[in-house]
């Protein structure tokens, strides 16, 4: 008896996690956090941070990067409307940002629910920057703040323009209106790698925020929510 007990008890031991139950209990599982977002114009991948920054037009892809979580098995729905979620395709999702939110709508919740257990998870998120335009090119740093304020912003700060870029852009190239149809702030002739205006009154690359001296600077704003009550 000894003998059988101490051969079941090295057995156990040998045995890989999976052959004593799944890899977590469903109840442990973070949906989330085995979900890879990425955007048009992002080749790697990001987490749930990208949505924290956005603008009309905006797309962005949710894909499974783990083995013991398949998107086809979960439903998803937003709490603000302004952000619009797309049927399953080959396994993945898509939200598309349709609507700047309001000032009231900026907390935004995305709800996964599980069709086979049964089970519901949440992701809350703020959003922290929201960037605008009309795809105009200006000639200078002047023009482009008078711009924005005319659509009731101002020029994103270098760092934050450097934080909206490695969210959405990282190093991508190509057409940004070729990328997103839907979203208008870009020139049509606006490159990944192209030159924009900041609040410092320089024009800087997008993929690095390093300053520019072309002659071609596209307009982004930040709109300017107002303060808390």
């Amino acid at each position: 008896m000894k003998s059988l007990l101490f051969s079941t008890a090295i057995l156990l031991l040998l045995s890989p996690p999976a052959a004593l139950g799944n890899e977590k209990s469903a109840t442990d599982v973070d949906y989330f956090q085995r979900i890879s977002f990425h955007s048009p114009s992002m080749p790697g991948y990001r987490t749930a941070e990208i949505l924290s920054s956005g603008f009309v037009g905006a797309t962005v892809t949710m894909s499974s990067n783990s083995k013991f979580l398949n998107l086809n098995d979960l439903t998803f729905r937003a709490s603000r409307n302004w952000l619009e979620i797309k049927p399953h395709h080959e396994g993945r999702v898509t939200l598309k940002m349709i609507r700047q939110p309001k000032a009231n709508e900026r907390a935004n919740t995305l709800v996964a629910h599980n069709r086979k257990t049964g089970r519901t998870q949440t992701f809350s998120f703020h959003v922290k920057t929201w960037v605008t335009g009309d795809g105009i090119i200006d000639a200078n740093a002047s023009s482009a703040r008078q711009h924005c304020e005319r659509l009731g912003g101002n020029l994103l700060t270098t760092q934050a323009f450097r934080t909206f870029s490695r969210q959405w852009f990282g190093l991508s190239s190509g057409n940004l209106r070729e990328m997103y149809p839907g979203a208008t702030l870009f020139n049509e002739q606006a490159q990944a790698g192209g030159s924009f205006w900041v609040h410092e009154g320089k024009a800087v690359y997008l993929h690095t925020g390093i300053k520019s001296h072309s002659r071609i600077v596209n307009t982004l704003c930040q709109h300017s929510y107002p303060p808390p009550n």
